[in-house]
């Protein structure tokens, strides 16, 4: 055993003996923002302007679960440049909210447009696109 142990590599680092190292001011004067203020995301309980339309949409999107984690979820999109209302209008283009269990058999509510906020047709067809 002695011949293979004095083969092997020695992986040990030396220790510094009497270095002391002294924390740099840089590292100091460093403050940690928030997330959402460096990507300008804008949460539903601060003030911002909404748009017409918008706010259509939300109202109309009562009628589907809207889970709890939808702001810190992140398979809900990413936050840079929306609202919590363009980010819940997404997570319903993209079918990831269920509809609410109100009635068993009712009829499923009709889609709504994105775009011209109309309820009848979805984005992909409306006569205002483009």
């Amino acid at each position: 055993m002695a011949k293979i142990t004095s083969f092997m590599r020695v992986t040990k680092q030396p220790k510094a003996h009497g270095k002391k190292v002294d924390s740099s001011p840089v590292a100091k004067k460093q403050h940690v923002t928030k997330k959402e203020e460096t990507v300008k995301y804008k949460h539903k309980h601060k003030k911002h302007e909404v748009s017409k339309e918008m706010k259509t949409i939300v109202e109309y999107i009562k009628y589907y679960d809207v889970p709890k984690d939808l702001e810190t979820n992140v398979k809900f999109g990413c936050h840079s440049g929306l609202t919590y209302e363009k980010r819940l209008a997404r997570a319903y283009s993209m079918d990831q909210l269920s509809l609410k269990h109100g009635k068993k058999n009712g009829a499923a509510p009709k889609p709504i447009c994105l775009t011209c906020a109309s309820v009848g047709h979805t984005h992909k067809t409306c006569p205002d696109g483009f």
